[in-house]
């Protein structure tokens, strides 16, 4: 399927949540899970990318990607290159794991974009100009550019994109893209999806 690794990312902290984000029910199964399916319909295999903290409450499961020493509370780049480094010369479809309102048919289209280029390419917002940066494809091409600026310090994924001029794809519709942070987001979203 296009040696594409998908990876769900559920190591952040949901500090604004109150709770780890990763295990809430928006579909009848635990978020990670969900993402985790969709991502199963346009990758080969598919990853949860988690911390040395949350790991143990994912259970006994042998995909588990458990961000590396050297990336330890350094956010989704450090999730990232702990895939990279740990599954050798793969393309990695990262998708967050706090994005309920997302289907298949989303996924698919930076599927398209990536046959069609082999380029990094990501969800997009032309009015804040601003990446999707946990929405996106990063192919192992980039991964030394990916870990050169990490070394230096530069550990933002959005600038990442930025500076490799990744590929776009329009948010259609925008709400469609929101991130559910904060136990208010989360009832509402709840109510949006189970009416």
């Amino acid at each position: 399927m296009n040696n594409l690794t998908g990876i769900v990312l559920s190591g952040g902290r949901s500090s604004r949540m109150g709770s780890d984000k990763s295990f809430i029910q928006f579909h009848g199964t635990q978020q990670y899970l969900h993402a985790a399916s969709l991502l199963s319909n346009v990758c080969d295999e598919v990853y949860i990318s988690c911390n040395s903290t949350n790991a143990h409450a994912f259970g006994n499961q042998n995909n588990l990607i458990i961000d590396l020493e050297c990336y330890a509370q350094s956010g989704p780049m450090g999730g990232v290159l702990s895939s990279f480094e740990t599954l050798g010369e793969k393309n990695l479809f990262v998708l967050g794991c706090d994005y309920p309102f997302l289907e298949t048919a989303d996924l698919h289209k930076l599927q398209m974009q990536f046959i069609n280029t082999k380029n990094c390419v990501a969800y997009y917002s032309a009015d804040h100009n601003l990446y999707e940066p946990v929405i996106a494809i990063y192919p192992h091409t980039l991964y030394a550019r990916m870990k050169q600026r990490y070394e230096q310090g530069n550990r933002s994924l959005q600038q990442f994109l930025q500076k490799v001029t990744a590929d776009k794809v329009a948010m259609e519709p925008p709400d469609k893209f929101s991130s559910i942070d904060t136990p208010g987001m989360r009832d509402e979203a709840i109510k949006k999806i189970k009416p």
